[in-house]
């Protein structure tokens, strides 16, 4: 790559008939093996920078906007579960008719053999749940009772009111602060593991996108390489034709040119198919953008080589702190923890404190019950405990609980799969990584060895001394280590990519990892649309397959507000 070609030595003689020719292939030898900018067969396209390839990614992937929004959904079931807490109106009217015979005891107490009423009950009042579990209720109840009985004392109706409190609080099942909040708790670690998720998801389509991109510089350069080889084998064959004519080379020669551009040929479109399926992949990543669909990119970027020595320790410790997948078992570990401490609560029996404290009113009218009960002349309390015991041994909550010490192996187990997931993957890029970038030194120098071969072959043929297999012999091998060499330069940059998903950096080096208020803000920010902005939106999804690509934005790197890279 970018290696020059040196031409034959001056002031020697040339056969005649061949001096033509054999300029002209060091002219193309020459100015074809110079560095020349990726994706020159493409002077339409639109040249890319790896930054704003990552930028376009990050606006406008559609996967990654679904795992913010599956967030987003886990923030809203988070704020569900803490609705637990929120006072509850509870209110009630029932109207009652009832006509039955009495008892002979009741006749005796009541001088009555038929009761006949039609009461009206009325009930409102305001429930809390306590964070210890218990529920308590501030209540007000109203019967206007309607029956026969009331007339032997002269009254048309009666009203009975009660005012107070009632408190039901358990003491061993569904009791304390853990048991209350451990639905919130929950949440709260399925809210963090959907954050991580997200993380991993946007990890991956990035380093996706940045593959992808260094796979389009590949072909692109590799379509270079195989045209600028094509080319010399063009020029060999129009020269050993124009010797054929003057009787200075033979047939076989011109066929063996001719069959060396064929190959050549096929190779170098073969690599322009690649080309455009690599292209395809990597606009796809960003394609949401409607406008950008079908664009035309070339790869401005390069492949780089990094002083940096990659460490597997320092790597390893960073990995534990960043990387989503052990955060994520990390939170499963925790997950686990809470329904095992639930379960264990749910074993207890169930043993509740019921306590209550009113006072009663009784009038002939609504204001005369009322104002009986502000006296608080009439109390009402009770004070009391309640059980309830499984008969079978509570087989429910016997395997909840052998369910959920399982669970809790499974994410120790999860836990240590992938800090050994991790530190394989991690130890693998280094060494892969390190090795790579040693052997690109040893392909530099094969592509130096053949083109100072190729050189001195040429002026051998300039002087008659060789003939056009041998050179084309010499130019496939140099095109091969040139080859060898952009493929270890995509692979040390692509290995690099690894290392970087495993430490879990690959957000912070490119500055959007962002914290979970800030993807909040930037939900926000995507998701407060006015109707009208919606109907835009839906009417660009509709028309965008029409629309021609634009200009693109001047490149620029991917930055977001964010932690900066460590």
């Amino acid at each position: 790559m970018g290696m020059r070609l040196r031409g034959a030595p001056r002031g020697r003689a040339v056969r005649p008939g061949a001096g033509c020719g054999i300029c002209s292939l060091i002219a193309v030898a020459l100015a074809g093996l110079v560095c020349a900018s990726p994706g020159a067969e493409t002077p339409a396209a639109v040249p890319l920078s790896l930054d704003e390839c990552l930028r376009r990614v990050y606006e406008y992937n559609e996967t990654i906007q679904i795992r913010e929004l599956e967030w987003e959904v886990s923030q809203k079931k988070v704020k569900a579960e803490r609705g637990i807490f929120e006072p509850q109106f509870v209110g009630s009217i029932q109207h009652v008719q009832n006509l039955e015979q009495t008892t002979a005891e009741q006749r005796i107490s009541l001088a009555t053999a038929i009761l006949d009423e039609k009461n009206n009950l009325y009930d409102s009042g305001v429930e809390f749940l306590l964070p210890t579990g218990g529920k308590l209720k501030f209540g007000y109840s109203l019967q206007q009772l309607n029956n026969n009985l009331q007339l032997q004392f002269g009254l048309a109706q009666e009203y009975s009111t009660f005012g107070g409190v009632t408190l039901t609080q358990p003491l061993l099942k569904g009791a304390g602060y853990a048991a209350t909040m451990a639905g919130i708790r929950l949440a709260a670690g399925e809210s963090d593991l959907a954050y991580q998720d997200y993380r991993r998801q946007f990890m991956l389509i990035l380093a996706q996108a940045e593959s992808a991109y260094w796979d389009l510089y590949y072909f692109q350069d590799l379509q270079r390489i195989l045209g600028e080889s094509a080319g010399v084998a063009r020029t060999i064959l129009k020269d050993d034709q124009v010797r054929l004519q003057a009787g200075q080379s033979s047939e076989l020669e011109v066929l063996a040119a001719e069959s060396g551009l064929a190959l050549r040929e096929a190779k170098a479109k073969d690599a322009h198919h690649k080309l455009v399926e690599a292209m395809n992949r990597l606009t796809a990543l960003f394609s949401a953008a409607g406008a950008y669909s079908n664009l035309v990119v070339r790869a401005m970027d390069r492949p780089t080589l990094r002083a940096t020595e990659l460490d597997y320790f320092s790597s390893m410790g960073t990995a534990l702190k960043w990387n989503p997948d052990y955060l994520s078992q990390l939170r499963q570990v925790t997950q686990a923890d809470i329904r095992l401490a639930y379960a264990h609560n749910q074993r207890w029996p169930q043993v509740d404190l019921k306590a209550s404290y009113g006072l009663n009113g009784l009038g002939d009218t609504y204001g005369s019950s009322w104002s009986q009960l502000q006296t608080a002349h009439y109390e009402n309390w009770s004070l009391g405990v309640e059980v309830h015991m499984p008969l079978g041994g509570d087989i429910r909550g016997r395997n909840e609980l052998s369910a959920a010490k399982l669970r809790k192996q499974q994410a120790l187990l999860g836990l240590k799969n992938a800090e050994v997931q991790i530190s394989t993957a991690l130890d693998t890029a280094i060494k892969r990584t390190q090795g790579l970038r040693d052997s690109v030194g040893d392909f530099q120098k094969a592509v130096d060895y053949n083109q100072r071969l190729l050189d001195a072959e040429v002026a051998r043929l300039a002087v008659g001394k060789s003939d056009s297999r041998k050179v084309l012999e010499i130019e496939e091998e140099l095109s091969e280590a040139k080859r060898a060499l952009l493929e270890s330069l995509v692979a040390y940059e692509k290995s690099y990519l690894e290392w970087e998903l495993g430490r879990g950096t690959l957000l912070r080096m490119q500055n959007v990892d962002m914290t979970q208020t800030q993807l909040r803000d930037r939900l926000v920010q995507r998701l407060h649309l006015s109707p009208g902005a919606t109907g835009h939106l839906f009417a660009e999804a509709k028309t965008s397959y029409e629309k021609p690509a634009p200009a693109p934005a001047p490149a620029g790197p991917l930055t977001h507000p964010g932690p900066t890279a460590p």
